[in-house]
């Protein structure tokens, strides 16, 4: 899908500009016509309010298709650690590994915390 820039009286660069500018920045059309105004393009806000209604959902549209897929991606809940050489089910990285028994002295090893953030 290509996006149409037939019959406006502005250069393609400069809706583009405007509206990504628009979208990327969060700017009320007032302020964007300001910062257009000073780049030495004169539009009114209602006009850049008709850009960014007609052309921003045909960019998205765009930019999805040419995101890469992630099929190859996979997320791991759960982990196995080691403790004192026994695997221990970790859930989440806040969550706590509980102590196990030692088999050599039968005293329970210390709680290890998993590194948050």
């Amino acid at each position: 899908m290509v996006i149409d820039f037939k019959g406006v009286h502005f250069s393609k660069s400069v809706i583009l500009y405007a509206v990504f500018f628009y979208v990327r920045y969060c700017v009320s059309y007032r302020d964007l016509q300001e910062i257009m105004a000073e780049r030495g393009v004169e539009v009114d806000h209602a006009t850049l309010n008709r850009w960014v209604i007609r052309y921003a959902p045909q960019i998205a549209d765009r930019a999805q298709k040419r995101k890469r897929s992630t099929l190859g991606s996979r997320r791991v809940d759960e982990t196995y650690i080691k403790v004192k050489g026994q695997r221990s089910k970790v859930k989440g990285q806040r969550s706590k590994v509980k102590g196990q028994r030692s088999k050599v002295k039968g005293q329970r090893s210390k709680d290890i915390s998993v590194p948050g953030r």
